[in-house]
């Protein structure tokens, strides 16, 4: 089986796992508004419509403004906001973030 790149959110495995559990999506709504897609149809291998971007916001110790993680991707690009220095990356030539894309960025910071 290929390796699916679909981007997935962490709001995603809520309704995916429920959908794996059998319950419905009247039972589900008892939560509250659900962000999440479920992601059931793509790990049973299925070519399915997903998301398009995904946005995200990680600050774990509120202590420590330096860990403070907030950015949008979508399947090629990622960019950190400002309080990670406008990191940019292309996530299909450097999927482990090592190398920042300059060659757009170089005329964004005059």
């Amino acid at each position: 089986m290929p390796i699916n790149k679909n981007i997935i959110d962490l709001t995603d495995f809520m309704p995916t796992i429920a959908q794996f559990a059998g319950v419905s999506q009247l039972e589900l709504s008892k939560y509250g508004i659900m962000d999440g897609q479920s992601f059931y149809n793509q790990s049973a291998g299925a070519n399915t419509e997903s998301r398009s971007w995904s946005y995200g916001y990680y600050f774990p110790f509120p202590t420590a403004p330096t860990e403070k993680r907030i950015y949008v991707q979508y399947t090629m690009y990622k960019l950190y906001d400002e309080t990670n220095h406008n990191y940019f990356f292309n996530l299909q030539k450097d999927s482990l973030e090592k190398q920042e894309f300059k060659a757009v960025l170089s005329g964004m910071r005059n």
